[in-house]
């Protein structure tokens, strides 16, 4: 499966996942029901299975490529999780890019991320 998400910044993407306790790595293959081909690889903490960052060649963007096949439910929570986390370093390192804000960041009751 494909996540609905193009990364354009894999150090962000490295943030992200390091926030949420995963590893990315470089590599050519990721483990799901079959060893399928990628650029990076994340590993994620009690999954059996990876998620493989792949690049596309027409966009210039990774895409999230995954089975759920194993893991079910603690996958799609898992790459939930990356999209929205992914999408808070993308805001934060364009702000601080862009105008040199700092930001403040708030998990919300409800699970969402608040800057500030």
């Amino acid at each position: 499966m494909n996540a609905p998400l193009k990364v354009t910044n894999i150090s962000d993407l490295t943030k992200a996942v390091r926030l949420l306790g995963g590893t990315l790595e470089e590599a050519k293959t990721f483990r799901s029901y079959y060893e399928e081909e990628c650029n990076y690889r994340i590993k994620i903490p009690g999954l059996e299975y990876q998620i493989g960052v792949r690049l596309d060649q027409k966009t210039g963007h990774y895409a999230l490529q995954y089975d759920a096949y194993r893991d079910g439910h603690k996958m799609v929570k898992a790459v939930g999780a990356i999209t929205q986390e992914y999408g808070v370093q993308r805001v934060m390192s364009a702000m601080k890019l862009q105008r040199g804000w700092r930001m403040i960041r708030k998990k919300l009751a409800n699970g969402k991320v608040q800057l500030r």
